[in-house]
């Protein structure tokens, strides 16, 4: 079913706003990420939070890619099984998958309803649009939630440790993760992560949290949505969750559980949240999470 969903932030006269990361007045219409962002799910699945989220403790949303199908196999066999019992809706959010694939994603989604997809193409520069797509998608379906989280499909989540995380930071209006601050951008084209001065002019970034893992209390998602259309298009993601968050006077808090932790020690891997995971490290981190041998 297409739901073609436009919050109202996104019906804005074309007028000059205010961009308070740097000295200008105005930013180019090009340079704005309204310009570039489609409203809407062309695949929803408003049944994972029923109720409008009344009864969900936590929305985990995975950025994934059409072909990183044995990703989310990997994630459903293994810490994905915690959410169900903890009231916690989990999806999987992707932008529009190529021809070649379409069947494969109609298939998977038939098989698991867990495939959330945007209006936009998936590839690399379009990640913030995702991101921004997630925070559509919560409020449109799950306003009552009282946190999102955000991760990857490389990442191991620790759902019951990200429980009580928040049971420990129950605070409003509020960003979670691991914060860098002062940043200045490479402007190095040849590098990856290199963002060109007249897309991001400013000589350092705001705060943000980086993208392999931040929890967004509920309260301020509205928030983050409000002041998007005026936003300036940043390809990084999580720089550009932390222009949304500055603009938006969401706090941006650094919280050392939510650190990106390597291999472990099977004591140290169950008390951290968030893990990178390779194929088979998602299997093997799960297994050491319910051996019963193991004592901490």
């Amino acid at each position: 079913m297409l739901v073609s969903l436009m919050l109202p932030v996104w019906e804005i006269e074309d007028e000059e706003f205010e961009e308070v990361l740097n000295d200008q007045n105005s930013v180019p219409r090009a340079m704005m990420i309204r310009s570039r962002y489609v409203a809407g799910h062309t695949r929803a699945h408003s049944e994972l939070c029923p109720d409008r989220g009344a009864r969900t403790s936590l929305v985990v949303l995975v950025a994934s890619a059409p072909a990183h199908r044995a990703a989310r196999e990997a994630i459903r066999a293994t810490w994905a099984l915690a959410a169900r019992p903890n009231h916690v809706a989990l999806a999987f959010l992707l932008g529009v998958s190529p021809p070649h694939l379409r069947d494969a994603i109609l298939d998977e989604d038939a098989r698991y309803q867990d495939l959330i997809e945007a209006r936009f193409e998936d590839t690399y520069l379009n990640l913030p649009l995702k991101s921004l797509s997630m925070l559509e998608w919560f409020a449109a379906y799950c306003p009552l939630a009282p946190h999102l989280f955000k991760t990857d499909d490389d990442m191991f989540v620790n759902i019951e440790q990200l429980l009580s995380f928040i049971e420990d930071h129950n605070t409003t209006n509020t960003i979670w993760g691991e914060v860098l601050e002062g940043i200045k951008p490479p402007r190095d084209m040849r590098f990856k992560y290199s963002v060109p001065e007249e897309e991001y002019p400013g000589a350092r970034y705001p705060t943000y949290a980086v993208g392999h893992g931040y929890l967004v209390s509920g309260d301020a998602v509205p928030a983050l949505l409000d002041v998007a259309p005026g936003a300036r298009f940043v390809r990084l993601e999580d720089v550009f969750m932390g222009v949304l968050a500055a603009r938006a006077g969401v706090r941006v808090a650094h919280a050392p559980e939510l650190l990106l932790a390597g291999a472990a020690a099977a004591c140290a891997a169950r008390r951290a949240l968030v893990m990178e995971a390779r194929l088979h490290e998602q299997y093997a981190r799960w297994a050491m999470l319910l051996d019963p041998d193991i004592a901490c």
